[in-house]
């Protein structure tokens, strides 16, 4: 007691001296004292002290028995008497700050003699290493000047390095449940950001290590839980603001824990229905984001796409088919025989596609395209399955819209090669389903075969005599008569005769053009006339 604790040299002087002269009788009466202290004084000879003096179990004990000041080597080196006759708890608040990184290695090898537990040692080490992670970024933040918040979410990892050293010093732990509450506190202490989530892996990790030992332990399968319920939310919230995604109604989502919800309301976004419409602009990848969250949460990413495929790719309202239909075949643009633009439900000057539902129906239409838009054999499978099903619930603007979703997304020749079939059957398919579509909208009960099948004359002399005062009716007359080739010079003076009837200027324009290339018609009255109301109107 009479040579200072910091003098290595003296104290392994006198120990030398004492197991020479009399090991024996001090070994036997003080149970090994000398030999403890000669292999704990063998380490710390090898060892520099990290931490500053301690001032209470140190600094005031030294003034107190030396009346003199701490002496300088106090701060490279630790007291030998401390670590040898300190209780466990006071030596726990001597060396606590010593365990770092950097060094709780080089402890855990002496732990025994020492008498600190491996727990203790790794529970310290990742104590003091977060508290500094934690205190760093405070004082950068305080700095900051850019305006960041408190809370703000960091992208990029800052200690990546550092947290995983403390994953592998946890995992040094000999107790699971110390490892897997060291692990947690980590998490709790973190700034919210990328290595937060890194953090939470890390806790899974230990979460599992534990259930492993204990899979009959109750706190065990809650803590896994737990550990696996903060990860996969702390992981999302990551993908979210990678994606620049981080809106209040889709952290919301991550709130309550629902990933589902927050896969339909990305995909419900307005700005996809934007992107759609305009080509420039820089727009959030959704699709790539719902794939990873639905990657990170155990979720069948497909699944989900088709479930929302089936309720949109129907139409929301049956009683508005005509809409629906109309707006298939102008967005097409499929023309027929290059005179008329696909049956357009612009009749008078009404715009048929200003009501609420056929808007909705189109949004829906090109959020069908963006969930489809990977391009996949699956998808072009699933959108022939409807087109070619027999299924009484699967009407027909249902097959329509799936073959603009097949035609929007592939071109020619790859659908061709994927779908087995010609694109071009496909199209004139859709100009069938596109008439039928209107028949039934007129009450007209007809099927894809009859339609086929069908004398196409006599089918628009009984559509005229049933119709030809039905506004949808006179146009649909006069696009089969289009399509098919029926110049009947008398049914055609009957339809422009109806046109100026009903004021229809539009289509009358459209009609006209389309009977220049018909000579045999120009004598007709009616075309004359029609040509006069046009140029007047």
């Amino acid at each position: 007691n009479r040579i200072s604790p910091y003098n290595y040299e003296g104290l392994e002087f006198v120990l030398y001296g004492i197991q020479m002269t009399g090991g024996a009788r001090h070994q036997h009466a003080g149970g090994d004292t000398f030999g403890k202290a000669s292999r704990i004084l063998g380490f710390l000879m090898q060892y520099t002290r990290v931490s500053c003096p301690h001032p209470e179990l140190e600094v005031d004990n030294w003034f107190k028995e030396h009346s003199t000041s701490f002496p300088k080597i106090g701060h490279k080196r630790l007291p030998l008497h401390g670590i040898l006759n300190l209780g466990n708890k006071e030596k726990c608040k001597l060396l606590e700050k010593e365990f770092t990184l950097d060094t709780y290695r080089s402890w855990l090898l002496v732990s025994d003699f020492v008498g600190v537990s491996v727990n203790n040692i790794c529970s310290y080490t990742v104590t003091n290493t977060v508290t500094k992670i934690v205190e760093q970024q405070k004082t950068a933040s305080d700095t900051n000047m850019t305006g960041a918040t408190k809370d703000e979410w960091i992208i990029s990892h800052n200690n990546k390095c550092v947290l995983e050293e403390l994953n592998a010093c946890i995992l040094q732990m000999k107790n699971p449940e110390n490892g897997n509450a060291a692990s947690n506190w980590i998490v709790n202490r973190l700034p919210r950001g990328a290595d937060k989530v890194l953090a939470a892996k890390g806790n899974l990790r230990m979460a599992q290590i534990w259930m492993e030992r204990n899979p009959n332990d109750e706190d065990c399968r809650l803590s896994l839980d737990y550990a696996l319920k903060t990860k996969n939310q702390l992981e999302t919230e990551q993908v979210l603001y990678r994606y620049k995604l981080a809106d209040a109604n889709y952290l919301e989502c991550i709130e309550q824990n629902n990933p589902t919800e927050l896969i339909h309301r990305l995909y419900e976004d307005p700005r996809i229905l934007t992107r759609s419409k305009v080509a420039a602009g820089d727009y959030p990848d959704f699709a790539a984001a719902a794939e990873e969250i639905a990657s990170i949460n155990a979720m069948n990413h497909h699944a989900i796409k088709y479930q929302l495929l089936n309720r949109w790719l129907p139409q929301s309202n049956s009683c508005s088919m005509n809409s629906a239909a109309n707006e298939t075949f102008s967005d097409f643009n499929i023309n027929l025989n290059g005179g008329l633009d696909g049956g357009s439900g612009s009749l008078g000057g009404e715009d048929s596609g200003s009501d609420v539902e056929s808007r909705e129906d189109r949004d829906n239409l090109l959020r069908c395209i963006y969930v489809l838009q990977n391009g996949s054999v699956e998808s072009v499978h699933y959108l022939l399955k409807i087109v070619q099903s027999d299924d009484p619930t699967v009407n027909t603007v249902h097959k329509l819209r799936a073959l603009k979703c097949m035609f929007s997304i592939y071109g020619e020749d790859e659908l061709d090669k994927i779908s087995g079939q010609q694109s071009q059957q496909l199209k004139s398919f859709m100009k069938d389903l596109i008439f039928i579509s209107r028949m039934e909208k007129l009450n007209l009960p007809v099927n894809v075969e009859s339609f086929q099948t069908c004398n196409k004359s006599n089918l628009v002399e009984g559509i005229w005599r049933s119709c030809k005062h039905n506004k949808e009716g006179i146009v649909l007359v006069r696009d089969l008569c289009t399509e098919f080739s029926i110049w009947n010079t008398n049914l055609w003076s009957s339809l422009l005769s109806q046109m100026l009837k009903f004021n229809f200027i539009k289509e009358l324009e459209k009609t006209l053009l389309v009977l220049c290339s018909q000579p045999q018609i120009w004598t007709c009255g009616q075309f004359i006339s029609a040509w006069n109301h046009l140029l007047l109107s």
